[in-house]
């Protein structure tokens, strides 16, 4: 099994953010010494941000099993078989795109991939058109 995992910069950048709102709100409370409304909204934010870092550095993107090809989003996984494999196309966006017999298809923006991954990738979609 292999684990494509977010790369660095998009992950640190949501922790980043999610301390620079978290930096605001305790620079407000500092100067105005009272929690209003707009304050709640700030806490939001910072929680977002920060829990966002928390889930992109736990989820990985794509996961690589012998038996299929998982996509991880938010709220739900999309899997095709290997053996559905029918196409591999890049976008002129430069998006991946893989297309399975069932017109199932799984996209993603090779740019958020580590390098590392992008290439463990490359190499297992070259594998696959060898076989076939």
């Amino acid at each position: 099994m292999m684990k494509l995992r977010y790369r660095k910069r998009k992950r640190y950048l949501n922790l980043f953010i999610g301390l620079l709102w978290l930096t605001i709100l305790v620079i407000r409370l500092f100067i105005r010494r009272e929690f209003d409304n707009f304050d709640f909204m700030i806490t939001g934010f910072a929680l977002f941000f920060t829990g966002y870092f928390i889930y992109l550095s736990k989820r990985p993107v794509l996961t690589i099993q012998d038996s299929g090809i998982t996509r991880h989003y938010f709220f739900s996984n999309q899997t095709i078989a290997t053996t559905d494999l029918t196409e591999f196309e890049v976008t002129t966006k430069g998006d991946y795109v893989l297309h399975s017999t069932g017109r199932q298809k799984i996209c993603f923006k090779p740019v958020y991939l580590n390098p590392e991954s992008l290439e463990k990738f490359q190499f297992y979609i070259s594998q696959l058109s060898n076989r076939k």
